[in-house]
C-alpha cells in the first residue's frame, strides 16, 4: 500500500492532488492511503506547501537537475 501525505492550506490544491494521485494509484492498480498531515514522516510519498519566503528559509536546496 502507498501512504501519502498532503500538508497544503489551500484545499482545493489538496483535493486536485488527491484526485490525481487516486486516478494513478488505479492505472498502477495500487491501493493507497491518504495519511494526516501529522503522519508526514511516515508517508511514501509527501507533498509540502512552501511558504512564500521559501527562499529565505535556507532550508531547501534546488536540485541540479530536474
Amino acid at each position: 500500500m502507498l501512504r501519502i501525505a498532503i500538508k497544503e492550506q489551500n484545499s482545493h490544491f489538496e483535493h486536485g492532488l488527491k484526485i490525481i494521485m487516486t486516478r494513478l494509484a488505479n492505472q498502477w492498480q495500487q491501493k493507497i492511503d491518504f495519511l494526516p498531515p501529522e503522519e508526514i514522516d511516515n508517508a511514501d510519498i509527501a507533498f509540502l506547501a512552501l511558504d512564500d519566503d521559501w527562499f529565505s528559509a535556507g532550508c531547501y536546496q534546488i536540485p541540479m537537475h530536474t
